[in-house]
């Protein structure tokens, strides 16, 4: 998808100051470099501003999935205590944690790995299995930016932007899945894109314990998408 420009920090920190009576800030930390929503971290929350029309439509149903999907996972989402009534921002909780990178998984224990994958397959079950009557609802639609990279079976309700950046990791062996902005019905093996960078034991490990719909060639997609991931990034 196209990137959208950040907007002027000012004009965001007005918008709260307008908002909550004695709003008070020192310091802030404004993202910039998300291609749908600015960021503005402060005093442990995130503020999230959609940048487009698109994206604004989709933050409260956004917020109902997320509440879904925290009542039957073991993993953190971030959970909105605001939105505003336009619809302009909504506010939650910092998920502590550093993004996850290649090396992230390398020295855990067998435990701790178990802990994971068991955690990133009850996830995908889990969203890739909600029923077609909360489609609507929790904003899911037809993918509009991603082609099947080959056949598949069937479509499923999928994360669709799950990538290293949008995986936070802390040391209590808890993963957080953050950014839903991109959620669409697409191929389920989508979301396991990114595995094969933390090396095969893991994909399979993640892949064995998943209960979402599978098919012969489920993991021969998943090598296609990665190695389009990586074109991607050079």
């Amino acid at each position: 998808m196209p990137f959208i420009e950040p907007t002027n920090t000012k004009i965001l920190l007005a918008k709260l100051e307008n908002t909550f009576i004695d709003f008070d800030y020192e310091h802030y930390t404004h993202i910039k470099h998300g291609y749908d929503h600015d960021i503005l971290l402060i005093k442990g929350m995130v503020y999230r501003f959609p940048k487009s029309a698109y994206y604004f439509k989709q933050l409260k149903s956004e917020a109902k999935l997320l509440q879904y999907l925290s009542s039957k996972i073991n993993l953190s989402v971030p959970l909105y205590d605001y939105i505003a009534e336009d619809s302009s921002f909504a506010r939650h909780p910092y998920i502590k944690g550093a993004e996850v990178q290649k090396t992230t998984f390398e020295s855990l224990s067998k435990t701790s790995l178990n802990t994971i994958t068991s955690s990133l397959a009850s996830f995908l079950s889990v969203l890739h299995a909600i029923p077609s009557s909360k489609y609507k609802v929790f904003g899911f639609r037809e993918n509009q930016y991603n082609k099947p990279i080959a056949p598949f079976p069937q479509i499923a309700p999928i994360h669709a932007d799950l990538d290293i950046n949008n995986m936070i990791w802390n040391e209590n062996d808890r993963l957080g899945i953050i950014d839903f902005g991109d959620r669409c019905l697409f191929d389920p093996a989508y979301d396991f894109t990114v595995f094969p960078m933390f090396g095969q034991k893991f994909l399979h490990a993640v892949y064995h314990k998943y209960e979402g719909p599978k098919d012969p060639q489920f993991l021969q997609r998943v090598e296609l998408y990665y190695q389009q991931y990586l074109s991607q990034k050079e």
